[in-house]
């Protein structure tokens, strides 16, 4: 689960966390009560999807808020997550 804020200062911890461990076949964030995502905490996420694709996995992205939404689809980015 992502909470708080992903941004540039959270964006090596992301991923340390999630990108460099091996991965189930799926593997599902929860934004549940991710509260704000700068533009570094979106290149993280789709470093992630990009990394999971080119090993023939996925990611799904959850319980994303309005404003988290709002966000991607602004950018034109939330359609791959959906």
């Amino acid at each position: 689960m992502l909470d708080g804020r992903l941004d540039e200062s959270s964006f090596t911890e992301f991923k340390t966390e999630i990108i460099d461990p091996p991965h189930p076949n799926v593997v599902i964030l929860n934004l549940n009560e991710l509260k704000y995502v700068s533009s570094s905490g979106i290149r993280s996420i789709f470093e992630l999807k990009h990394k999971l694709s080119n090993d023939g996995k996925k990611l799904f992205l959850t319980e994303a808020s309005e404003k988290v939404i709002q966000i991607f689809n602004l950018l034109g980015l939330w359609k791959p997550f959906t």
